[in-house]
């Protein structure tokens, strides 16, 4: 997984790093397989993959989604829960267009956590 580089580093050094990490995601199918994971996530939170890109991820559609960063960035997040509304912010700095977010399907806490990236998927927010 890729962080983007940090904002204090010179801008020719950040560009470096996202180049970098364009052309290793340019060169391999998967980068990760979480399709058989099973999260139990924090008391309240699930997890997240943004340090991949969303389409080399091999994941469960069922309850592992992916957030669409052009859709999070014209939503408007008043009608969704506080925990939609940060995976939102978070789609929306994500480095790259498509970030995974999961339900935690080992938490006691599934049903109403996975209410959440299953509200952003009814609306076209996620897939």
């Amino acid at each position: 997984m890729t962080r983007p580089a940090h904002s204090s580093l010179p801008a020719e050094v950040q560009e470096a790093f996202r180049d970098g990490a364009e052309r290793f995601c340019a060169s391999v199918d998967r980068a990760l397989d979480i399709s058989a994971a099973k999260f139990s996530g924090a008391e309240f939170s699930g997890a997240e993959f943004s340090g991949v890109p969303g389409p080399l991820v091999h994941r469960d559609p069922k309850t592992q989604f992916l957030l669409h960063r052009d859709r999070a960035g014209t939503a408007d997040a008043e009608g969704f829960s506080s925990r939609a509304r940060s995976s939102l912010a978070k789609a929306r700095t994500s480095p790259y267009p498509t970030p995974v977010v999961v339900a935690p399907t080992r938490s006691k806490y599934f049903k109403d956590m996975f209410q959440d990236p299953e509200s952003l998927r009814a609306a076209g927010i996620a897939e």
